[in-house]
């Protein structure tokens, strides 16, 4: 460094300098004021070396976020399943990059994040928004963790404001006329969603196979997602993210109904099957059209599939049923309807059992002779 020095200019201090016959000028930010003069008399070729050595230190926030990105996916694969880190991929290419495609990891800001949401919520909901936000998030975390960023914009831009659609549970008339009504497979299905509140991922993925008929229980051991079938419990780090592996007690005079399907059903391993491949559904949309069909021609009002799941949980409620036996049949929290991580492993007693049953028959919902 040669002939450094310090000057005001619009009442600032700055300093200056001659590097490799360069000439360096840089504010120091602080007002010309009689301490900060008297400071920068004694420091100025400290803060002048300073803002050298900044101006020749590599650069390390040259890598794009597509780059890093894909790293970030890449690496926490092994704790996501192959449908979800999929999704994330998906969600990552179609609706993250395009906004932020030549972004170095280091220029994206708040201001720009809150754009783009602003962007996505034009065209699609706020909880897939949020979703998108989330893959974003999770990315500038880790740089942040890595010394990318000199913040973690993702936590400092508004979040999305997502708005959940409610859906009261179908009333019990609504459930009858329903029953009453359907006919072959779709008949089936809504018994067996109504009456075990099972969700709708491990109803199309039910096997005859997994039904005890002498001792009026399902042996729920899968679920269907995406087309997808896991046998398995979804694990992260060992926590169970969903219980799809767990015993379902089953109303007495729905076996019956149960076994006169599988003697006509397309298929004698899977109690739902598409008509044309004979196979499980790919996706729910089919069953949803089927309901929709049915609805239409009865003149009751269309709610998704999984409010079958809701409504079963308000009929154990409304009878009176222990909150915590409830959650131990539709395989959730002892703390909570909603968080879905740790599960308790229904025990069947024939108290259990009977209570069920009482609760169907005190709503009139146990028909003496039932048919497909």
């Amino acid at each position: 460094m040669q002939n450094g020095s310090f000057y005001v200019r619009n009442g600032i201090i700055y300093v200056q300098g001659t590097v490799d016959g360069k000439r360096i000028k840089k504010s120091t930010k602080k007002p010309a004021n009689s301490i900060n003069l008297k400071w920068i008399k004694k420091n100025y070729r400290e803060v002048l070396q300073h803002f050298i050595d900044n101006k020749n230190k590599p650069t390390k926030f040259n890598i794009t976020l597509k780059e890093f990105g894909y790293q970030v996916l890449g690496l926490g694969a092994n704790k996501r399943t192959e449908t979800v880190q999929r999704d994330y991929i998906s969600t990552f290419n179609n609706h993250v990059l395009p906004y932020f495609k030549k972004f170095e990891i280091n220029q994206i800001k708040s201001h720009d994040i809150e754009i783009w949401q602003n962007h996505l919520l034009s065209k699609m909901s706020s909880r897939t928004a949020n979703r998108c936000r989330m893959i974003l998030n999770l990315i500038l975390k880790k740089a942040y963790a890595n010394d990318l960023t000199d913040k973690n914009y993702g936590d400092l831009a508004e979040k999305v404001n997502v708005e959940y659609q409610k859906q009261d549970p179908y009333s019990i008339n609504d459930m009858k006329k329903m029953m009453r009504h359907a006919k072959g497979m779709i008949k089936v299905y809504l018994y067996v969603a109504f009456l075990t509140g099972m969700r709708v991922g491990e109803l199309l993925a039910l096997k005859f196979s997994d039904i005890d008929y002498e001792n009026s229980i399902i042996n729920l051991q899968r679920s269907l997602t995406k087309g997808v079938i896991k046998e398995e419990k979804l694990t992260n780090y060992g926590k169970v993210i969903k219980n799809h592996c767990r015993t379902i007690i089953v109303p007495k005079f729905l076996i019956s109904m149960i076994l006169d399907w599988e003697k006509v059903s397309l298929s004698k391993e899977w109690l739902f099957v598409s008509k044309r491949t004979k196979k499980p559904f790919y996706e729910s949309r089919t069953m949803a059209k089927y309901l929709k069909n049915l609805l239409d021609d009865i003149n009751v009002e269309y709610k998704t599939l999984k409010v079958t799941r809701h409504t079963f949980i308000s009929i154990l409620r409304s009878e009176g049923v222990d909150k915590s036996f409830i959650q131990d049949l539709v395989g959730h929290t002892q703390d909570s309807f909603v968080t879905d991580k740790h599960y308790t492993t229904l025990h069947v007693t024939q108290s259990k059992i009977d209570t069920v049953n009482n609760v169907f028959e005190n709503i009139n919902i146990c028909p003496k002779t039932v048919s497909v």
